[in-house]
């Protein structure tokens, strides 16, 4: 897909104008599968980094003063979570690592979490609460784990945590001591007007012939959708409620399947995952 440029766009729910544009980094590295001061609601874009077509990648700030992570903005992935300080194994050393006793804003949490992705690779989360900058976007009180463990597949990882943009609850504050509580960063950013459109979209840029990482490697637009990004209309498809109980993800029903002149009909069963976070090799891909 490196001659694709993907414009992927996802909504919780409709409603009013105005976002904030995040760049994002593209990087190489192994994937892991896997609540207020009133403000005038606007758009925010942030800028992605691209390294080899696999892993994008942006920056957050946690805390007050602000502490730094680089993160994967993933919509396979529920919760924000980055290493806390409090994991001293190798593996989180080589990771910038939240530390709670240095921020103003920090509120603890009951809540902990074991959380395995699909190639065993593993984290233990302690939720808690803080202050979540992403570019000059601020919210409040957003709630996230902090990764007391993390297994060794996190060893050659060159990001630190996650943006879980994945599943979505209506409802829940912090404090948060019930996962089925937690409130993702893009609803919260709406509840707190800061964007006025509970939405968010994803523009990912290909590498040029020869190049294994761009500093252009995309964008993550919260609170709209940019138009400039694509041609034609957009076609709003309905979620798929999942039969487990779970709430949804970003699946929905599957017809077919069509690279430029070859298509694939498929089960009228079937169903997609559109999953920012996926990648594969360009034998498969």
């Amino acid at each position: 897909m490196r001659n694709l440029a993907l414009l992927l766009t996802l909504a919780a729910a409709a409603s009013c104008v105005s976002a904030f544009r995040v760049p994002l980094y593209r990087k190489s590295g192994v994937r892991t599968p896997r609540t207020v001061k009133r403000q005038t609601p606007t758009t925010y874009k942030e800028n992605l980094l691209n390294y080899q077509d696999n892993l994008f990648v942006g920056e957050i700030y946690l805390g007050t003063p602000p502490q730094k992570f680089i993160v994967q903005f993933d919509t396979g992935s529920q919760f924000i979570w980055v290493p806390s300080a409090k994991c001293l194994s190798s593996i989180c050393a080589i990771h910038n690592r939240y530390d709670s006793t240095k921020s103003s804003t920090h509120q603890s949490s009951k809540l902990g979490y074991n959380m395995t992705y699909e190639d065993s690779s593993n984290v233990d989360l302690n939720f808690a609460g803080d202050t979540l900058t992403v570019g000059t976007l601020k919210v409040t009180n957003q709630a996230f784990g902090q990764a007391l463990t993390m297994n060794a597949q996190f060893n050659d990882s060159s990001y630190d945590g996650l943006f879980g943009l994945g599943a979505f609850y209506l409802g829940g504050y912090y404090p948060v001591d019930d996962a089925n509580a937690y409130v993702l960063a893009v609803e919260n950013m709406r509840l707190q007007n800061v964007i006025a459109r509970n939405i968010f979209s994803v523009w990912m840029n290909p590498l040029q012939f020869n190049q294994s990482h761009s500093t252009n490697g995309g964008e993550i637009l919260f609170g709209d959708i940019d138009t400039t990004r694509f041609t034609g209309d957009i076609a709003w498809v309905p979620l798929q409620n999942p039969s487990n109980g779970e709430p949804p993800f970003w699946t929905i029903g599957l017809k077919g399947v069509r690279l430029g002149s070859q298509s694939v009909e498929v089960q009228k069963t079937a169903v997609a995952f559109i999953d920012t976070g996926m990648w594969g090799g360009d034998d498969i891909l």
